[in-house]
């Protein structure tokens, strides 16, 4: 049925244009504050809106993922235009004006900028000693259910919660010399079977599996990197029950399967001046694992979306690398 009064004002087409910034700035805040409610599974009370740029839009709570009977908090503050960032060549630009503001807040927090021509959240969790410039981001920042497990593990960091003290460990350098490496390797087989599973600070329970003995002991790998990872093994549960100093993404992929979304993230983690029993020289402990997030793709629009996260991070590798 044709409508009777407002058929000329009927428009499929939205402006952008800087005389509705701050409209268009509103709707931006409501989109995103509805997408966060959904990805994160969170609760939230609005900040002070409109008030100024050193403000706090959003204040968000939700369970942490994989510490049982703790709520984190995220503030938030939102962006939107052009004139806060863009997206190039597959590449999310947020620019340093959205840095500094959201710095002025005088917190670690989580900036979302939100793209009216995507119309997709993009976020970045800004540290307030961080330097403010033009931040590049992988796809693994665009908004989604997995988003709150990368959270979590930026409060987790920013917390410290049980850093890695080198003192404890000393690596048993001269065991491998002293008994054949047949043997050797047996032994840590069993005692790899036993792991299991390792409760890590920023990535929760760390599955000890096949998969990573497969890879590491593959026949195309060299045979000094095998025995490292001999020699490292034994350290696994002491190394990964703390934070490491430093960790990092190094590949991310994007895949569908049927109705769902599979990220795969593969994960750095380094453990620094780790001494040994054998000379003065101090090594660092480098571990990669694998993580995969499925959720439904139209994750938007999904209800009881909370049954239908999933996630398992196991371990893929152990090495050992000198340091200078």
């Amino acid at each position: 049925m044709k409508p009777l009064f407002i058929n000329k004002e009927l428009k499929a087409d939205s402006k952008l244009t800087r005389d509705l910034n701050s409209q268009n700035g509103n709707d931006s805040e409501v989109i995103s504050a509805a997408n966060l409610i959904q990805a994160l599974n969170a609760e939230l009370r609005w900040g002070t809106r409109n008030e100024d740029n050193s403000k706090i839009d959003l204040l968000l709570s939700f369970n942490h993922p994989w510490i049982i009977g703790k709520r984190t908090l995220l503030l938030c503050q939102v962006k939107s235009g052009s004139s806060f960032g863009k997206i190039t060549n597959n590449t999310i630009k947020l620019y340093s004006k959205g840095i500094k503001e959201a710095q002025k807040s005088q917190n670690d927090i989580c900036l979302v900028w939100y793209d009216h021509l995507t119309r997709e959240n993009y976020w970045a969790y800004i540290h307030s000693n961080s330097i403010p410039k033009v931040v590049e981001l992988g796809k693994n920042h665009i908004l989604s259910p997995a988003t709150k497990f990368e959270v979590a593990r930026c409060i987790s960091r920013s917390n410290k919660l049980k850093n890695f003290n080198s003192r404890g460990v000393i690596l048993n350098f001269k065991k491998i010399k002293l008994i054949p490496i047949s043997k050797h390797r047996k032994n840590i087989r069993t005692s790899y079977k036993n792991i299991k599973k390792i409760n890590n600070p920023l990535y929760g329970n760390i599955e000890i599996s096949k998969y990573g003995w497969k890879h590491m002991f593959r026949k195309t790998r060299l045979k000094s990197y095998k025995n490292d990872s001999l020699i490292v093994i034994p350290y696994l549960k002491q190394l990964l029950s703390f934070q490491p100093d430093r960790h990092w993404v190094i590949s991310f992929e994007n895949n569908k399967h049927n109705q769902f979304t599979i990220l795969k993230y593969e994960h750095v983690l380094r453990y620094e001046k780790i001494k040994n029993n054998e000379n003065d020289k101090t090594y660092e402990v480098v571990i990669k694992l694998i993580e995969e997030v499925g959720f439904p793709t139209n994750w938007k629009n999904e209800n009881l979306l909370s049954q239908k996260v999933f996630r398992k991070t196991v371990l893929k590798s152990c090495s050992l690398k000198k340091m200078v």
